[in-house]
């Protein structure tokens, strides 16, 4: 994992980045796109009481744009972590 600083450091604000979020675990990844097999991640602690994973993408968004990792235009997918669990559960694999 990065800090908010080297990630910067790489190339902010960047284009694209996806919001990856598990509530049963309280934790979420900020990981930025850039390609070429390289995309950090920052790991965050998930905290209060977020009513779905949409909230807790929303909020990290939000604050990348604030901190410069993102622009108003960048492309920002969310993922819920624990619907895709629940999916390979499903499945019988774990």
């Amino acid at each position: 994992m990065k800090t908010i600083e080297q990630v910067k450091a790489l190339g902010a604000p960047f284009r694209a980045a996806e919001v990856q979020v598990s509530l049963l675990e309280r934790v979420a990844r900020f990981v930025v796109v850039i390609g070429h097999g390289n995309n950090p991640a920052i790991d965050l602690p998930v905290r209060g009481n977020p009513n779905d994973f949409r909230e807790v993408v929303s909020e990290i968004t939000a604050a990348a744009m604030e901190m410069g990792l993102i622009h108003e235009n960048s492309i920002v997918a969310g993922t819920d972590l624990d619907a895709l669990q629940g999916l390979t559960s499903q499945e019988g694999v774990n």
